[in-house]
């Protein structure tokens, strides 16, 4: 088995490798091939993806310092001053370029309906907010990863709801219904809260994030939403949410043993998002109950099988969908879907597999979880 998990670590590390950009090393294509001209010109979000890959199979450790550095500074590059969007966002130029785009702008409504599918949300609000939302992500994608690495922001990103009143109004502001988009938000404020305020006002802002989320929990599901959440889907992926949410403030699940009934009963579909967050929804339940526990490893291993279905030996690594790489990034084309490994699907495959690891007491593979 320790071969098997060396070999296993190399060939993702290898094929990690194969990705980045001739001009500059920290820098990496999404897919081993089919790759479009947005994905091509895109930078950071997947050298956030390789940051965390190389983090969780622990060879981020293995760097020496002046690659660390130089890597960390240029995800800092990305930080920018505008007033266009709140102070000190995290912006990678084409995929904003790419949402400012004339065909975009007129067709937003179908356009998002259609592609934008992390929003999954019937509220399709104009381009404009849309691009606000994007941009936000993006923010908190950078500044957890380089949390992760014990790493900072050069600058602080401070222009997010703090005050209870904001709070609320901004929670308030998305559909419940669709958990999966309205919990994302929810878990950046808690990102930002504990990484950008000074340990007072986190506390402060940490009582006013439980409460309010605390309005949206659900007595049946153990998951937060509204009665008419969209799907059993919506239920577990906006339970992950907002649990990793729930975890940067260092606060409790509500109902984990409900929780852990849900998602045995509803299993998830074969892809990469879907895939990785019953495992997140599993594996924190699993730190505070021991309800059910048995058939819990038993599901977590038959993910197992199934997360090794998208994985490419020849390349090492795995494919977000089965035998079809991702082909989107926030709503914008990357790649052309072939039957290939991608950045996206290797990153999810790799946490969910190092979550697993751990909850099921093998430690065969003995990876880092990441903190999303």
């Amino acid at each position: 088995m320790s071969n098997n998990k060396k070999y296993l670590t190399d060939d993702i590390n290898n094929f990690i490798t194969t990705l980045q950009k001739p001009e500059n090393p920290n820098f990496y294509l999404p897919a081993k091939n089919g790759v479009t001209k947005l994905g091509e010109s895109l930078n950071l979000g997947f050298s956030n993806f390789a940051i965390k890959i190389y983090y969780t199979i622990n060879k981020w450790e293995n760097l020496d310092d002046i690659k660390k550095n130089n890597w960390v500074s240029n995800i800092n590059e990305f930080q920018v001053e505008t007033n266009d969007f709140p102070n000190n966002s995290f912006i990678d130029p084409p995929l904003l370029d790419f949402y400012k785009a004339p065909t975009v702008l007129k067709s937003a409504k179908k356009y998002i309906k259609k592609n934008l599918q992390f929003l999954n949300s019937i509220n399709y609000e104009s381009a404009e907010i849309e691009i606000q939302k994007m941009v936000r992500a993006e923010t908190k994608q950078a500044i957890s990863t380089l949390f992760q690495i014990d790493k900072k922001n050069k600058k602080k990103y401070l222009d997010f709801p703090c005050s209870e009143l904001e709070i609320k109004k901004f929670m308030d502001s998305f559909n419940w219904d669709f958990p999966w988009n309205a919990g994302a938000h929810f878990a950046s404020l808690c990102v930002f809260s504990k990484t950008q305020l000074d340990d007072y006002l986190f506390v402060k802002n940490k009582l006013i994030l439980e409460k309010n989320i605390s309005r949206y929990l659900s007595q049946d599901t153990g998951s937060y939403h509204t009665q008419s959440v969209s799907s059993s889907d919506e239920v577990i992926n906006g339970a992950m949410k907002i649990i990793s949410g729930l975890d940067w403030l260092n606060s409790e699940i509500h109902y984990p043993d409900k929780l852990i009934d849900f998602c045995l009963n509803n299993s998830s579909k074969d892809e990469g998002c879907h895939i990785t967050d019953i495992t997140y929804v599993f594996y924190q339940c699993l730190k505070i109950t021991d309800h059910r526990k048995s058939e819990v490893i038993k599901y977590l291993n038959l993910l197992k099988e199934r997360i090794y279905t998208h994985y490419f030996p020849q390349y090492g690594g795995f494919s977000y969908y089965l035998n079809k790489s991702q082909q989107y990034y926030y709503g914008g084309k990357i790649t052309n879907g072939q039957n290939v490994p991608d950045i996206h699907g290797t990153l999810l495959f790799c946490w969910a597999l190092a979550m697993i690891d751990k909850a099921t007491e093998q430690n065969n593979l003995n990876w880092k979880v990441l903190k999303p």
